[in-house]
């Protein structure tokens, strides 16, 4: 039974301590969210060589190419440049070498530092080694309330919203930050900082 009407049955109510006749007291609705499925696409950076001076980082041409783009373009950056069509930037360059047991010329293990701006994600790609990969995750939940199904996509990173009606008042309204994909489904952060686990959607 659902005596108040609430979208929680009585025994949800109970054992969450909220009062099962009154619908403005009920638990977080993000016990009726479910995890659907999530989607990844890389978008990898691999960085090819660089000219100019490595004390003066600001001067160097630094070629990079996208690797998961058409046709794999190169570009050629300076320090605090976006990649073409992107929303990742150029964060800076490190000259490293690596030793090679005694050989007199080290080998080049240089890197550069990148972040993409959609997500403040940082990511380091080192010289024809390993490249950065950026990869864009989509999460799809699914909050089963009140005889609907409303669908909700994010992505990692990103904050949603959940509320009882469209309407509803600011305080009724629950704020989670995706945090990371898990075996059974993925965690998510509450606005007190507590992580929480959304399990997988049961087969039907």
């Amino acid at each position: 039974l659902d005596s108040d009407g609430d979208g929680f049955t009585n025994v949800e109510e109970f054992l969450a301590g909220k009062d099962p006749t009154d619908p403005e007291d009920h638990p977080p609705l993000i016990l009726k969210l479910s995890f659907v499925k999530n989607t990844e696409i890389h978008n990898r950076i691999s960085f090819l060589q660089y000219l100019g001076d490595v004390a003066k980082p600001p001067s160097l041409k630094i070629t990079i190419r996208r690797d998961d783009a058409p046709k794999r373009p190169q570009h050629d950056l300076k320090i605090e440049d976006k990649i073409p069509g992107t929303e990742i930037k150029l964060l800076g360059f490190e000259s490293r070498r690596k030793d090679d047991s005694g050989i007199k010329d080290a080998l080049d293990g240089s890197v550069i530092h990148l972040i993409d701006g959609a997500t403040n994600t940082k990511q380091v790609a080192e010289i024809k080694e390993k490249a950065a990969d950026f990869v864009d995750r989509t999460i799809f939940l699914e909050l089963d309330y009140l005889n609907t199904r409303r669908e909700i996509t994010t992505k990692t990173g990103q904050t949603f919203v959940l509320s009882p009606k469209p309407d509803s008042k600011e305080e009724q309204k629950e704020t989670y930050e995706i945090l990371d994909l898990t075996p059974n489904g993925v965690n998510v952060r509450d606005k007190n900082g507590k992580t929480i686990e959304i399990k997988r959607r049961k087969a039907e």
